[in-house]
């Protein structure tokens, strides 16, 4: 890197991701095995399996450990129109739950470009199992290349950078059983199929900060 250049900052939201211990994650696949509350109606997902696991999330051993990491997020990754109040009060709580779900997703199944923005401030999304069939084979996503459909999110930001060259408008990430991610309600995104025998869980959870915080924010 050059020693007269320095990069001040990026453009676009952050991301952060971590993973929850094999306990946890097993607690969340119980969680999503027991279900039975239908909550495809509300979700825009072509996904024949989602169920609200909100109370039973609400209820659970391993929220105290996620709303711990959407906390770290707001204080330490990204705190946006927050920073001044956080450093002004001490604040016991940031956020709150306020809905919960997970997606099988299986073979061909997948979930269109949206975010969560009327919903929620902040959003984690949580893998408790993926199961990948290594004997799937791929298709072809566009006639020069293929592309291995594993169940793979695509965030999006931005314009195309390809108007002038620069600049990077696409993330993509391949979960694994346990990883936790999490990001501005914002953020547009969007999921890959599976194919074959794979199928994948996830767990979306909305989070909201508390009013009183907005409220002192807006002071």
């Amino acid at each position: 890197m050059s020693d007269k250049l320095e990069v001040i900052d990026y453009f676009g939201p952050k991301i952060g991701k971590t993973k929850l211990s094999d306990e946890e994650t097993q607690e969340l696949y119980d969680i999503c095995v027991a279900s039975n509350q239908t909550d495809n109606h509300k979700l825009v997902g072509f996904i024949n399996e989602e169920n609200n696991v909100y109370t039973e999330l609400r209820n659970s051993k391993v929220i105290k450990s996620i709303i711990n990491l959407i906390e770290d997020y707001v204080r330490d990754i990204d705190n946006g129109i927050y920073a001044d109040t956080l450093k002004a009060n001490d604040l016991d709580s940031i956020v709150n739950l306020s809905d919960a779900w997970y997606n099988k997703q299986v073979a061909m199944e997948y979930n269109p470009i949206h975010n969560h923005l009327m919903a929620a401030d902040l959003v984690c999304v949580i893998y408790p199992k993926v199961s990948l069939d290594k004997n799937a084979t791929n298709y072809i996503v566009n006639k020069s290349a293929y592309q291995e459909q594993k169940g793979q999110v695509h965030f999006l930001y931005g314009q195309n950078p390809n108007i002038n060259g620069f600049g990077k408008s696409l993330l993509t990430l391949e979960p694994e059983d346990g990883d936790i991610l999490i990001f501005p309600s914002s953020l547009d995104h969007y999921t890959a199929p599976v194919l074959g025998e794979s199928y994948r869980y996830s767990i979306s959870c909305n989070f909201k900060i508390h009013n009183h915080i907005k409220r002192l924010a807006q002071k």
